[in-house]
């Protein structure tokens, strides 16, 4: 399992986990920030599972961004951009 965190300017503490080998097999955020409605968080997670090791940038904005399309997500304290910058980290 390897982890990755930042603090958002503006906003909160968030943290990454993920186990990867040549693919993303789990992911799991957390942190001081808050997306409403809440179970968006885990659907963010499994969105991101399964992605190839040498993902692009502009993929794991998509995947994020649709979800919180389909959701309805407010973000509080995270943005998307964090969580795929956080993500690409852990991936190096």
């Amino acid at each position: 399992m390897h982890e990755a965190e930042t603090k958002v300017p503006g906003g909160k503490l968030v943290r990454l986990k993920a186990d990867v080998d040549e693919v993303v097999r789990s992911v799991r955020i957390s942190g001081d920030f808050f997306l409403h409605p809440e179970e968006a968080i885990e659907c963010i997670e499994e969105a991101l599972i399964g992605l190839p090791r040498y993902v692009g940038r502009d993929e794991l904005l998509s995947r994020i961004e649709n979800v919180c399309r389909i959701h309805k997500v407010t973000m509080i304290g995270v943005t998307s951009d964090a969580i795929a910058d956080l993500l690409l980290e852990v991936l190096k």
